[in-house]
């Protein structure tokens, strides 16, 4: 069996091999084809005299989504560290796709009949931030790994003043708005409910959801850096975020509130799906055409024969 350490070093200190490229032409395919079934199964919705299992069957693809998406977290972190193009361009189809679908799902939603497919949807989106969150934390332990090892830091470069004064204020204001949340929730639980603490807490949840914009952004440059502690950082932020996610779900679900203010949480969650993998597209396009390690097409990671190209750029 191989060990994490192993495996880390495999993935992000020696290199991609064609294995690995092979399984994310195949994860492509798969998630793009559940996006593709999912938006015309969510404009079938539309349609006069619909039958309710549609509804489920569009709840079920919508599963499979949140799931399925996993993938998309590996190949675009591979891809941002190694600033790969054939990675970085699977990664632009799928964040597009996700996005797509996203838009469609948050337009059509409103149209289900069936409360068992809608509370389906509801519970599936939760689901989402399960599996996504642990799987980014795992991606980046293998990161650090392979950091701490010294191996693959052939295509990182330090950061700039400017990038570095930008990561320190986005982790500075990314931990004050989570513990913001934190506290809030738990206030709540003791409390009660209290308008005031309300309107404290959606102010809160709206950074929470303005944070992760730029999160696609801060995971490049922490990837093509060449130091430890903000790979640290921002894997327990995520861990920070996974907390907060849960405190969140408890004071929705046992503390009294208005429907306005679960419709903007409910909104405000989903549009920010759709936004990261908008900015996560933006993120990767942007490294193809300039990447910070100045890697060329033949210097792009690739293995052949089972040994790491090592020419750069002149």
């Amino acid at each position: 069996m191989i060990s994490m350490e192993e495996r880390s070093l495999r993935l992000y200190g020696r290199g991609i091999t064609e294995a690995d490229y092979r399984y994310f032409r195949t994860t492509e395919v798969a998630l793009l084809s559940i996006c593709a079934a999912g938006t015309v199964f969510q404009f079938l919705q539309l349609l006069p005299g619909k039958q309710q299992p549609l509804e489920l069957i569009a709840a079920f693809i919508y599963l499979l989504y949140n799931i399925y998406g996993i993938v998309i977290v590996r190949v675009s972190t591979v891809g941002l560290k190694f600033e790969d193009r054939t990675c970085l361009w699977i990664t632009i189809r799928m964040a597009l796709a996700m996005a797509v679908y996203g838009a469609v799902i948050m337009a059509t939603v409103r149209s289900f009949e069936n409360t068992r497919a809608l509370l389906l949807m509801g519970i599936f989106g939760v689901i989402n931030i399960i599996v996504i969150l642990p799987t980014n934390i795992f991606e980046n332990v293998h990161v650090l790994h392979a950091r701490k090892s010294g191996v693959g830091l052939e295509k990182s470069k330090p950061l700039a003043l400017c990038q570095r004064v930008f990561l320190n204020v986005f982790f500075t204001l990314a931990y004050v708005v989570l513990f913001g949340v934190i506290l809030t929730c738990v206030a709540l639980l003791a409390k009660g409910s209290s308008k005031s603490l309300w309107k404290v807490l959606t102010v809160f949840y709206v950074g929470v959801n303005v944070v992760p914009i730029v999160v696609p952004r801060v995971q490049h440059l922490v990837l093509t850096e060449t130091r430890i502690w903000p790979l640290q950082c921002i894997i327990v932020q995520y861990a920070v975020v996974i907390v907060s996610v849960i405190l969140i779900g408890v004071v929705l679900g046992s503390v009294r509130s208005s429907r306005s203010v679960k419709e903007i949480f409910g909104i405000l969650g989903v549009a920010n799906g759709v936004v990261v993998a908008a900015m996560l597209a933006i993120v990767a396009a942007s490294a193809i055409a300039a990447p910070r390690t100045n890697v060329d097409d033949d210097d792009n990671n690739k293995i052949q024969g089972g040994k790491k190209k090592n020419a750069r750029n002149a």
